[in-house]
């Protein structure tokens, strides 16, 4: 995830969950649909940012695959 929605994030979530875990509702938009499913963001040390996994079965659904750019939506899940 972007730096900026990243930090978002860190900034309204004051309790996180397991491995520093952040609930949220993930929408990928594509032109001709938008799946929408339930999940975790994880933040990456690595990448200073948070990690948004995405299963095969989303990806299918979507019809994107590993590699692909696609546009997505967020909702954090507070409680």
């Amino acid at each position: 995830m972007p730096q900026d929605e990243s930090d978002d994030i860190a900034d309204i979530v004051p309790e996180r969950r397991g491995f520093g875990s952040v609930k949220v509702r993930a929408r990928i938009l594509t032109q001709d649909q938008t799946v929408e499913w339930t999940t975790s963001v994880f933040p990456s040390k690595e990448y200073g940012c948070y990690l948004l996994p995405i299963k095969a079965a989303i990806r299918k659904k979507a019809a994107t695959d590993v590699g692909d750019t696609a546009s997505f939506e967020l909702d954090v899940l507070m409680g």
